[in-house]
């Protein structure tokens, strides 16, 4: 008898099922309750081993860059405009690349089922009309990770795969479920309210400002060095909000001149080829025309030079400013802003490489389009740990499954960890906890359901879902402890405060270039894969973490793992960087 494909425990019939496959641990975010008395597997996907890692990433960037050129050319003629290649990577290339990676991995999984598993029947969900787009890129993110938004892409690439099975898709009349989060822009590290009234304050400096002044805004840079930064340019320091955009809304009409040619074939491309116009965001579509003539408003004109951090990824009207003066050949720089590039990239396509004229790292330099800095979120900053602190654990943050491959089971296994981890240790190491989560685990109905059953036996007081001031937390804490390779990691190491990491399969993520980097933390015992083996070493070392951590052996470790990779900077670091910024502008 063959198995049950199951997607979504929202269709009803899979209670009439004898043999039931999950197709993977994130079915359980809806109703797991629907389950427990069904005979079911879970299914394991190959596509996170490094092997389908590497694959699956170049596979997908293949679809990728020829879909930039094809669409470039398409909205090009929608909108009677003439932007390059790298422009349009600018506006559309940090959502394409997700939407082709998220369509490749969901895809993948699917067939990847169907070949090793004799299935007879794929159970799932979907909506009437079900609205795929969103407005800006920022809401993709929580799209992804979305079960209303998930179920109904797989209905519609089993639907276009024609597989020759039976397909049970049951209606379902929810709309949307819950799982956006309230500030997209996650990544940002959170002001204090004095910084915010600061910030305030500068808004009146913008009478000051010239049409050839450079933007230089989320950096990344601590503010005061932002600030410092820009007066080096002898210019007026400025702060740049978000804009609030009105979008229009959808137009099938508009969308339906959108025609990227496709064949019979059923694969992945010709699926992305034929059914793009429905997922496209407004912004690049029925509010483009009104985006693009006004984003240069609040903006110098003629900048000598555009520069940000994070900007890039989210902020819609930055993102077609600079669109607009890089086609007009303003040089455009970026700072790297977290821990997995280069890293994880196992090959180097990044819309971050392509579009910039260099991009500034925290201190990797061996590709053409890098340019070493310094770990500039850490710039300025002094923190020393305290001898009777907190046990600071760090949870991973909820993905929103962007990534060509299932990288979803590294967040799993992060938060087993952590249940296990409190389980296991001693009391008086229980009653020091601090846990540190995010906004999602707390806002939205699938982070509830991993704190629920994950973060259940810790107390309601020892849960910072974001509200503390992050830095406050390391100030206040004894030891650090990071249940994923995390920035935080990086940080920790420029301020040189004791810091263990735990993840399973530790080198599974690193392409190869960097493992013996990261086996200097291994040797240190920094970092750690087995979670037995690091209680071990956190209860030797925890009534004084500090005679680990400033150990010879441990600081010589330290040191060799942050050389050319994770660089400390001063004051002076900007000047250096402002010359070579100079020198790019002749």
């Amino acid at each position: 008898m063959g198995e049950t494909l199951v997607l979504s425990l929202k269709n009803n019939n899979i209670q009439k099922e004898n043999k039931i496959l999950l197709a993977g641990e994130w079915v359980l975010e809806e109703h797991e309750d629907k389950i427990k008395n069904l005979s079911h597997q879970i299914f394991n996907s190959k596509s996170n081993s490094k092997k389908y890692r590497k694959i699956n990433t170049l596979e997908s960037d293949k679809i990728y860059q020829k879909l930039c050129i094809d669409l470039s050319n398409e909205l090009n003629k929608l909108h009677s405009v003439k932007l390059g290649v790298k422009s349009w990577k600018i506006i559309f290339g940090s959502w394409l690349k997700i939407f082709v990676s998220v369509c490749y991995e969901r895809n993948f999984l699917i067939n990847e089922i169907l070949e090793s598993h004799e299935v007879n029947k794929i159970c799932g969900v979907k909506n009437e009309d079900f609205k795929f787009y969103c407005n800006g890129t920022a809401e993709q993110r929580d799209q992804t990770g979305s079960h209303d938004w998930n179920n109904n892409l797989f209905h519609e690439i089993i639907d276009f795969n024609n597989y020759s099975l039976e397909k049970d898709f049951s209606s379902n009349c929810s709309v949307y479920d819950d799982n956006q989060v309230k500030n997209f822009y996650n990544t940002i590290p959170k002001k204090n309210l004095l910084l915010s009234f600061i910030e305030k304050k500068f808004q009146y400096l913008k009478y000051f400002r010239k049409n050839n002044d450079a933007i230089i805004t989320t950096t990344g840079l601590p503010f005061f060095y932002e600030k410092i930064f820009e007066i080096l340019f002898f210019q007026i320091p400025q702060v740049y909000k978000s804009k609030n955009i009105k979008y229009k809304t959808y137009d099938g009409n508009l969308r339906s001149r959108i025609n990227l040619r496709y064949g019979k074939e059923k694969n992945i491309e010709n699926f992305i080829r034929k059914n793009i116009y429905k997922f496209l965001p407004v912004c690049v579509t029925e509010s483009f025309t009104d985006i693009f003539e006004k984003c240069e408003k609040n903006f110098p004109l003629n900048p000598k030079f555009i520069m940000s951090a994070y900007a890039w990824e989210y902020d819609v009207n930055f993102k077609f400013y600079t669109a607009k003066k890089v086609n007009k050949g303003t040089p455009y720089f970026l700072f790297q802003h977290g821990n997995t590039y280069f890293t994880e990239d196992f090959f180097n396509k990044r819309i971050e490489y392509e579009t910039t004229k260099k991009f500034f790292t925290f201190g990797y330099s061996k590709k053409f389009f890098t340019k070493q800095f310094c770990n500039q979120i850490t710039l300025g900053k002094n923190i020393k740990s305290k001898k009777n602190g907190k046990l600071h654990l760090i949870a991973p943050f909820l993905q929103g499954r962007i990534t060509p491959f299932e990288q979803g089971v590294e967040v799993f296994g992060s938060l087993k960890n952590i249940y296990k981890f409190e389980q296991k240790i001693d009391q008086n190491l229980k009653d020091k906890i601090l846990l540190r989560s995010s906004k999602e685990f707390f806002q939205t109905s699938r982070g509830k359901w991993y704190a629920d059953k994950y973060f259940k036996n810790f107390k309601k007081n020892q849960i910072d879902y974001g509200v503390n001031n992050y830095i406050e937390n390391l100030k206040n804490s004894r030891l650090n402890l990071f249940f994923y390779d995390a920035t935080g990691i990086l940080d920790n190491l420029i301020y040189n405060i004791p810091t263990i990491g735990i993840w399973n399969n530790l080198y599974n993520h690193i392409d190869d270039e960097f493992i013996e980097k990261y086996k200097f933390l291994e040797e240190a015992k920094i970092i750690f894969g087995n979670l037995d083996d690091m209680l071990i070493h956190l209860k030797s070392v925890w009534e004084e973490p500090e005679s680990w951590w400033f150990a010879k052996k441990t600081q010589d470790n330290i040191k060799r793992f942050n050389y050319q990779f994770n660089n400390k900077g001063n004051i002076f670091s900007l000047y250096k960087l402002k010359n070579f910024v100079n020198s790019k502008l002749q």
